[in-house]
C-alpha cells in the first residue's frame, strides 16, 4: 500500500512524463500517437486512487501501526539499555588505564629531575676538580675534553645543550680576554670528538680560521655587539657541549640578560640550582640554538673547591632545558593519547599533544579536548624556594612548574570496541525476527497495493498519451460496458488494465482461441466476441497530411542518424504547435505527419483551426531546417513541406489486436492523402469541402483556386483550393488573413495566386556571384543560404583541427621525417616577410603529384586521443582565421550553375561521408574475445582499423587534407573546358602549358591565400612542422589534380598505379611503400567520386545537378565558349560517361575495400541511374534545352 503523498508523488511523476515523452514525440513512430492536450487530468487521477487505496487498507493501516508502535518501543528500550551499560564498561577501562598513565607520569618525572641534578652536579665537580689537580686559578681554566664529560651529561639528562661561564671581576677582563683567545684550542679538539672530518671541513670553511672574539661582549637593544658591559662580575661563555660550529657564540656574558642574572642572584642566595620561567627564544639564539617550543634555562653552580662548609661560588654551568624533550620521556616509547599542559607560577600555558609516543608542541595556551576536563590530573615538576632578593622582592623570573594531564581521543579510541554496536544489533535482530512473519505478511499486502496503484497510474498515464479521453475510458470499462452496475473502482481497474495489456502486448499467445475460450484471436491479441469495438464517427473533422518534399533525395545524401535527426526536431516542433493549437497527431508515415481536428471533442472551427495549425507548421518547418543546416549539411535548408486538408466525417477508433492503435478511417482520409500528393511545394492544398467550411466561417479571402483540376480515384475530377494565412494569426487570438510561407523562390500571397511553385527557378539573391578580378576578393552577400554553407564547412574543417590538436598534444613534433626537396609551399610569406618554408619550386603543380605519399605509422596514442578530440578547445583566433579563410574561398567561386560554392560543399560533404564511412567499414570483423581489458580493446580496434584503412583513419592531418581539397577544388572556375581554355589561349592556359589549367589554377589560388601573413595561426593549427606542411601540400595536390578525369595522361597513370596497387602486378620490397601507395590512390579516387557523387546518389539529386551542368555548358555555347550545342550530345553522352567511367569508378570503390556498405550504395545509385536515363534522358534532355531557351529568351522547340 502506499501512503497518499506517495501516490500523488507517484502518479504526478509518471503521469508527467508520459505526458512530456507523447509530446515530445517519435519521428519514426508509424504507430497512434496523441496530443497531450487530452491527456486526464492528474488530480483527477490521482484522486479516483486515493479514495480507493483508502477504502482498502483503513484497518490494515490501524493494526500494523499499532503492533509496530509495541515493537518499535520495547526494541528501542532494550537496545538503549544492553548500549549504555556496555559503554559504561569501556569508559570505565579507559579511566583506569589513564589513571595508570598519570601514575607512571609522576614517577618518570621524579627520576628525570634527579637524573638532571645528579649528571650537571658531576660536571661542576670535574671542572673543580681539574682547577684544583692543574692548580689553575679561577677563571683561567679550561678543561681538556670537556665534550667527553658533556656528553655523557647531555646524554643522561637528555638536554640539548649547555655551557660552563666562568665569573670574570672587572681586574680580570683583560687578561681573561687575552687567556681565552690564547686558549682557544678547545674549540677544535671538541670540534674533532664530535664532528666528521666533511663536518670540520665545512665549518673552518664557513668559519674563517674559527676566530673567536677577542673581548667579552654583549647584545645591545639594537642586536648589535657591543663590548660596553653592565655592572661585574662577569659571566662569559667559555667551553660549550656540544662544540659551536660558529664560534661567536662564545665570550658572550649571559649575566647581561635580565633572566640569567635573576637565576644567578637565586643561584648564589640558595646556593643550589635553579630554573628560569619560560625564556625568550631570541635569548636562545645567542647560544646559537634554534627552538620553537618553550625552553628553560637551568643554572648549576661551580666551585673553587670541595669544601662545601663555605663553598665560593666562581662560575656556573648555563643548561637549556627543553619541556618538548622532557615530556615526551614521561610514558615508556611508543605510549601516547594524552594532552599535557605546562603551566608556570608566572601565568604561562604551554599545550603539547603525546600522539603514538610523538610530542607535538599545540602552542600558547590551553588547547586539550574540553570533554575531558573533569579527567584531569596536575603533577607537580619544579618547585622552587620562595627567593627573595637583596630588596625583598620576589624575581618575577623564577617560577614554579606543573602539568595537567588529560586523556585525548586518541586514547579513548584504544578503549573503544564494536562489542556495544555488535550486542545491541544482535538485540536488535532478535527482535526483528520475532516480528519477521508479522511484517512479511503485511509486506505483502503493501507490495499488492502498490502494485494496484502504480498500474492505475501507468495505465492512466499511457492510455491518455495514446488515445483520446473517451476511448481510454472505454478501453479501461472493458466487460463493464455490459454490466453497468459494477462501477466500482476495483472492476474498473483489474477489466482496464487487461484489456490494456492485451492490445500493447505483441508475444500474446494465440492458443487462446484454440483452447475453446470462446474469444477470436485478431493479430495475436485476444478479443472476445462479446466486447464490442472501440469505434465512433466523427462528422465534422478535418484531417491534415503533410509531407517533406525532397526528403528522399535529402536523406540518399545522408547517414541514418543525420535523417532521424532532422526527423526528430521537424516532427517535435509539430508536436509542440498541435499542443497549443489543440490538434490531435495521429501519426507518422516515414516523412509524413497525419493530424486531425474535430475529434475527440467536436468544434465548429476545426478547418480554420487546421489551416492556421498547417501555416505554423510552415513557418516552424522553414525555421528548423535552415538552423539544421550547419549540422546537417547542403539542401537541408531547401527542404519544404507540402500539405493536403480535407474536411468531413471521419470513423475513428482502436483496431485491437497485435501493435494496436488510435487510427482513422473512411474517405474523409483517402482525400486529405490525395490533396497532399496533388499538391505542390510550400502550399497548403485544401479540397473543396474544406474551402467551403473556411467560407462559412467569413474566411473566404484565404483561398485561391486552383486553376487545374486534380483527379481522385472514385471522384472524379476535383475542385480544389490553396491556402494562405498571415502570420498575424499565430498567436492564436484571430484568423486575419494574409500570404502564406513559402520559400525563397515562391510567394503565396492570395493576390498573387499559387500556380508558380515548381516552375519557379530563380536564383535566390544570397547565391548570386559577382566576378573576381586579380588579387582583390570581391564583397559578396554572405547571408542566407550561402553564409550557412560557409557555418556548415568551417564546422567540418574544425572537427578534424580538434583531432590534429589532440593529435599534437601526445606525440612528439617532426614525426614524419625529412622534407621533400621538390615540394613548393607556395608564394605566401609568415608574418616577418619571409618565405614560409624554402624549398626548390617546379614550375607548376602538375609537375609536384606523385605516386605515393608517406602516411604516417601508427600510434596507440593518437589513436585514444583522436577519440578525445571533442572536449579539446580551438582557439578563438585559429576558429576566426578558418572562418575568413572559408568565406575568402567562397567569394573565389565564380557565379556558374555547377561549378559553383554550392557544387564545392556538395563535394565536401560527400568526402565527409566517405571518410566517415571509412571509419566504420561495414565488412571489417574484430576477434578481441581474449581482450578483458577496455583500453586494450580500443588500441586494438584501432591498429586493425589503422592496417584496414592504410592509414588513412589515424591520421588527422590526411582527413583535413582531403576535405579541404574538395572545398577548393574548383576555385576560380570560369565555367569552361579546360580544352576551351587552352584552345582560347588564355593566360592560365599559357601558364600552365595546356595542361590541368582549371585544378592547377584553383591550387596555386587556394595555397597562397592560405599562405597570407593574416592566416598565420591557421597554418600552424594545421601543421607543426615542415614535414607536416610538406605532407600536407602533397595531399592537396594530389587530391585535387585527381579532380582532371579529362586529361588522359593523367588518367594513364592513374590507372597504371592501380594495377600496381590492388592488382598484384607489381610487389615493392618494403612492404610500407604499397600500404601508403594504396592510401594514395583511396584518396584520389575519393575524391574523384565526391566530384561526380550526384551521379551515384539520389535520381532527384542526379537530375539537379546534372540541369546545372547542362545549363552552363549552354551558357558557355551561347557565349561562343564552347563548340557544340549540349543538347546535341547529352544524352548519349551521360550514358556513355555512366558506362565508361562512373560505374567503373564505384566498382573501384568497391574493390579497394575500405568503404564498407557506401561502395554498394553509390553502385547501386550509378546502376539504377543509368537505367532511368536510358529510359527518359531524351525527354528529360528535351525538357532542360525548352526551360534554358526560355531562360535566355530564345525560340522554344517545336512541340
Amino acid at each position: 500500500m502506499v501512503f497518499d503523498d506517495e501516490v500523488e508523488s507517484l502518479l504526478s511523476e509518471d503521469s508527467g512524463d508520459e505526458v512530456e515523452d507523447s509530446s515530445l514525440g517519435d519521428g519514426n513512430s508509424s504507430s497512434g500517437e496523441s496530443s497531450t492536450a487530452y491527456a486526464s487530468s492528474g488530480k483527477d487521477e490521482f484522486r479516483e486512487v486515493r479514495n480507493f487505496t483508502r477504502k482498502e487498507t483503513k484497518n490494515v493501516e490501524t493494526w500494523r501501526d499499532l503492533v509496530t508502535g509495541v515493537l518499535v518501543i520495547t526494541a528501542t528500550f532494550v537496545t538503549m539499555a544492553s548500549f549504555i551499560y556496555l559503554s559504561r564498561n569501556e569508559t570505565e577501562t579507559f579511566l583506569l588505564a589513564f589513571d595508570q598513565y598519570v601514575v607512571t607520569i609522576k614517577d618518570t618525572a621524579v627520576d628525570l629531575e634527579n637524573s638532571i641534578d645528579d649528571s650537571f652536579t658531576a660536571v661542576t665537580d670535574s671542572i673543580t676538580a681539574h682547577a684544583q689537580t692543574s692548580e689553575s686559578v679561577f677563571p683561567f681554566v679550561t678543561v681538556p675534553f670537556f665534550e667527553v664529560h658533556g656528553h655523557h651529561a647531555r646524554d643522561i639528562s637528555h638536554v640539548d645543550f649547555f655551557s660552563f661561564c666562568p665569573l670574570v671581576a672587572e681586574a680580570n677582563r683583560q687578561a681573561w680576554e687575552d687567556y681565552s683567545v690564547f686558549n682557544q684550542w678547545w674549540v677544535q679538539g671538541d670540534q674533532i670528538e664530535t664532528y666528521t672530518t666533511a663536518e670540520q671541513v665545512a665549518i673552518v670553511t664557513n668559519e674563517t680560521e674559527q676566530k673567536i672574539p677577542s673581548n667579552i661582549y654583549r647584545i645591545d637593544e639594537q642586536g648589535h655587539r657591543t663590548v660596553n658591559l653592565g655592572h661585574p662580575p662577569y659571566a662569559p661563555r667559555w667551553q660549550i657541549s656540544p662544540p659551536p660550529s660558529d664560534v661567536i657564540v662564545v665570550n658572550y656574558d649571559v649575566l647581561s640578560t635580565d633572566t640569567v642574572k635573576a637565576i644567578f642572584d637565586a643561584m648564589v642566595v640558595t646556593n643550589s640550582p635553579v630554573m628560569s620561567g619560560i625564556v625568550d627564544n631570541r635569548l636562545l639564539q645567542s647560544a646559537g640554538v634554534t627552538e620553537e617550543a618553550p625552553s628553560s634555562l637551568l643554572v648549576f653552580p661551580v666551585y673553587q673547591n670541595f669544601n662545601y662548609s663555605t663553598p665560593d661560588i666562581v662560575g656556573f654551568l648555563e643548561v637549556l632545558f627543553n619541556w618538548k624533550t622532557f615530556l615526551s620521556l614521561l610514558l615508556p616509547e611508543g605510549q601516547g593519547g594524552v594532552y599535557y599542559v605546562l603551566q608556570t607560577s608566572c601565568g604561562d600555558e604551554y599545550t603539547f599533544e603525546n600522539t603514538n609516543g610523538e610530542i607535538i608542541y599545540i602552542g600558547p595556551g590551553d588547547h586539550h579536548d574540553i570533554i575531558y576536563d573533569r579527567h584531569v590530573v596536575t603533577v607537580d615538576l619544579i618547585t622552587q624556594p620562595n627567593i627573595t632578593t637583596s630588596n625583598n622582592t620576589t624575581d618575577t623570573h623564577i617560577c614554579d612548574y606543573t602539568v595537567d594531564v588529560y586523556p585525548s581521543a586518541e586514547l579513548r579510541r584504544e578503549f573503544s570496541t564494536m562489542i556495544p554496536e555488535v550486542f545491541t544489533f544482535i538485540v536488535a535482530a532478535s527482535f526483528f525476527l520475532m516480528a519477521f512473519f508479522f511484517f512479511t505478511y503485511d509486506k505483502f499486502v503493501q507490495r499488492r497495493n502498490e502494485k494496484v496503484v502504480r498500474q492505475a497510474a501507468k495505465t492512466n498515464a499511457i492510455v491518455s498519451s495514446l488515445f483520446p479521453t473517451n476511448v481510454r475510458d472505454r478501453l479501461f470499462g472493458g466487460d463493464n460496458q455490459s454490466q453497468k452496475s459494477k462501477k466500482t473502482m476495483g472492476s474498473s481497474q483489474g477489466g482496464g488494465r487487461g484489456r490494456l495489456k492485451n492490445f500493447l502486448t505483441d508475444n500474446m499467445s494465440a492458443n487462446n482461441s484454440e483452447s475453446g475460450g470462446g474469444g477470436a484471436s485478431v493479430g495475436g491479441g485476444s478479443v472476445k466476441s462479446s466486447d464490442q469495438p472501440i469505434a465512433d464517427l466523427f462528422p465534422h473533422c478535418t484531417v491534415l497530411f503533410a509531407d517533406i518534399v525532397g526528403f528522399t533525395a535529402w536523406s540518399s545524401m545522408r547517414e541514418p542518424t543525420q535523417v532521424f535527426r532532422l526527423l526528430e526536431s521537424i516532427y517535435h516542433a509539430f508536436d509542440e504547435i498541435a499542443k497549443r493549437r489543440k490538434v490531435f497527431k495521429v501519426e507518422t508515415i516515414g516523412d509524413c505527419y497525419v493530424a486531425v481536428t474535430g475529434l475527440p471533442e467536436p468544434n465548429k472551427h476545426h478547418a480554420l483551426v487546421m489551416a492556421k495549425f498547417a501555416r505554423d507548421c510552415m513557418y516552424k518547418m522553414h525555421d528548423v531546417t535552415r538552423s539544421l543546416e550547419v549540422m546537417l549539411g547542403p539542401d537541408t535548408g531547401d527542404l519544404t513541406m507540402r500539405f493536403g486538408l480535407h474536411s468531413g466525417p471521419v470513423t475513428a477508433g482502436v483496431l485491437r489486436g497485435e501493435r494496436s492503435r488510435f487510427q482513422l478511417f473512411g474517405d474523409t482520409v483517402n482525400t486529405a492523402s490525395r490533396m497532399e500528393s496533388t499538391g505542390k511545394k510550400g502550399c497548403i492544398h485544401v479540397s473543396l469541402e474544406t474551402a467551403e467550411e473556411v467560407k462559412e466561417s467569413g474566411k473566404g479571402a484565404w483561398l485561391k483556386e486552383r486553376a487545374d483540376k486534380v483527379t481522385a480515384k472514385g471522384k472524379g475530377e476535383m475542385v480544389t483550393y490553396w491556402l494562405s494565412l498571415s502570420d498575424h494569426s499565430s498567436n492564436g487570438d484571430g484568423l486575419s488573413e494574409v500570404g502564406s510561407f513559402a520559400p525563397d523562390n515562391v510567394s503565396l500571397d492570395a493576390s498573387t495566386g499559387n500556380e508558380l511553385i515548381e516552375n519557379a527557378s530563380v536564383k535566390n539573391a544570397e547565391d548570386k556571384k559577382a566576378s573576381y578580378s586579380g588579387t582583390v576578393n570581391r564583397k559578396k552577400d554572405l547571408s542566407g543560404k550561402n553564409a550557412r554553407l560557409i557555418e556548415w564547412n568551417v564546422d567540418i574543417l574544425q572537427r578534424v583541427l580538434r583531432q590534429i590538436a589532440a593529435k599534437r598534444q601526445v606525440t612528439d613534433r617532426g614525426h614524419f621525417g625529412k622534407v621533400s626537396d621538390k615540394v613548393h609551399f607556395g608564394k605566401g610569406s609568415d608574418s616577418k616577410g619571409k618565405l614560409a618554408v624554402e624549398h626548390a619550386k617546379p614550375e607548376m603543380v602538375l609537375e609536384e603529384v606523385c605516386e605515393v605519399i608517406q602516411l604516417p605509422k601508427f600510434n596507440s596514442k593518437v589513436a585514444g586521443a583522436i577519440q578525445r578530440a571533442e572536449e579539446v578547445a580551438l582557439p578563438s583566433d585559429v576558429s576566426m582565421q578558418l572562418h575568413d579563410f572559408v568565406a575568402e574561398l567562397a567569394g573565389m567561386y565564380h557565379d556558374n550553375p555547377f561549378h559553383n560554392f554550392e557544387h564545392a560543399s556538395h563535394v565536401t560533404m560527400s568526402v565527409v561521408k566517405l571518410l566517415s564511412r571509412i571509419v566504420a567499414p561495414a565488412d571489417l570483423e574484430y576477434d578481441d574475445s581474449n581482450i578483458t581489458n577496455e583500453k586494450k580493446l580500443m588500441k586494438n580496434i584501432a591498429s586493425k582499423m589503422h592496417d584496414h584503412t592504410y592509414g588513412i583513419t589515424s591520421d588527422p592531418l590526411t582527413q583535413f587534407s582531403v576535405v579541404l581539397s574538395g572545398l577548393i577544388h574548383d576555385v576560380d572556375h570560369d565555367g569552361v573546358t579546360n580544352a576551351q581554355l587552352v584552345k582560347e589561349e588564355t593566360e592560365l592556359a599559357i601558364r600552365y602549358k595546356g595542361k590541368s589549367v582549371a585544378e592547377q589554377n584553383s591550387v596555386d589560388r587556394s595555397w597562397n591565400l592560405l599562405m597570407e601573413p593574416r592566416f598565420k595561426k591557421l597554418r600552424d593549427a594545421i601543421c607543426g612542422t615542415e614535414a607536416e606542411f610538406a605532407r600536407f601540400r602533397q595531399l592537396v595536390v594530389n587530391s585535387v589534380m585527381a579532380t582532371d578525369i579529362v586529361d588522359k595522361e593523367l588518367k594513364e597513370l592513374r590507372n597504371g598505379r592501380w594495377d600496381k596497387a590492388f592488382k598484384g602486378e607489381f610487389v615493392e620490397t618494403d612492404p610500407s611503400i604499397d600500404i601508403n601507395r594504396k592510401a594514395t590512390i583511396v584518396i584520389e579516387h575519393l575524391i574523384q567520386a565526391s566530384d561526380i557523387s550526384h551521379t551515384m546518389q539520389h535520381w532527384h539529386i542526379y537530375r539537379k545537378w546534372n540541369e546545372r551542368l547542362f545549363m552552363e555548358m549552354y551558357r558557355a555555347y551561347r557565349d561562343g565558349r564552347a563548340e557544340k550545342d549540349p543538347s546535341e550530345f547529352w544524352y548519349k553522352g551521360e550514358i556513355g560517361f555512366f558506362t565508361f567511367y562512373i560505374i567503373p569508378l564505384a566498382k573501384k570503390l568497391k574493390e579497394c575495400g575500405v568503404f564498407g556498405v557506401s561502395s554498394d550504395e553509390y553502385l547501386n545509385y550509378a546502376t539504377k541511374n543509368l537505367a532511368e536515363w536510358k529510359t527518359k534522358g531524351e525527354e528529360v534532355t528535351k525538357d532542360m534545352l525548352e526551360r534554358v531557351k526560355a531562360e535566355y529568351g530564345e525560340e522554344p522547340l517545336d512541340s
